[in-house]
């Protein structure tokens, strides 16, 4: 488990751990629950007909019941349906340095202007180090916040906060839609 320094509390990272799993357990229960209710389906068909339900009928009954659970998952807000404005942004900045490489392509040249209009809008903020150090560099926060002579918490409320408007300035279209619609 990863903690936050020689502190014996959970940290931060721990907790994200634990809210996934019970996440991801409440979502392996609610398909189990559906799953036995596909089954006991099965069971009264079976019982109904007098005979076995061929095997095209088990699959549809299966298919009919998984997409059943998906929406009803998908509807309740638990089933995510792609990656977020945040996620691209940070995804895009970790492979920002290899698009640099790529020469003669338009669209990935056309990728790293954008990128760079971006970082520029940002570059002013005392705490822009902490975007490339981390992303460009692959250094950990823990030691860019020791650079910095500021704390690892602090450096990562500044990751975040750039990582946000970078987010903005990147992917508005998607950001506006996660704060209005979601």
């Amino acid at each position: 488990m990863w903690r936050n320094g020689n502190d014996d509390r959970p940290g931060r990272m721990e907790l994200q751990t634990q809210k996934g799993t019970e996440e991801n357990l409440f979502l392996q229960l609610a398909l189990l629950k559906q799953l036995r209710t596909g089954r006991d389906t099965l069971a009264k068909a079976d019982s109904v007909k007098g005979q076995t339900m061929t095997d095209q009928e088990t699959k549809n009954l299966i298919t009919e019941t998984v997409e059943a659970t998906v929406a009803k998952l998908k509807a309740a807000g638990m089933l995510r349906q792609g990656r977020t404005a945040r996620e691209k942004t940070e995804e895009l900045l970790r492979q920002y340095p290899l698009f640099k490489i790529i020469k003669g392509k338009r669209r990935t040249a056309e990728l790293v202007e954008r990128v760079e209009n971006a970082l520029a809008k940002i570059g002013d903020d005392p705490y822009c180090v902490i975007i490339k150090k981390h992303f460009f560099e692959h250094e950990a926060l823990e030691n860019i916040a020791f650079d910095l002579e500021i704390s690892t918490k602090t450096a990562r409320k500044h990751k975040q906060r750039l990582v946000g408007i970078l987010s903005s300035l990147l992917f508005s279209d998607e950001a506006i839609q996660e704060i209005f619609f979601k």
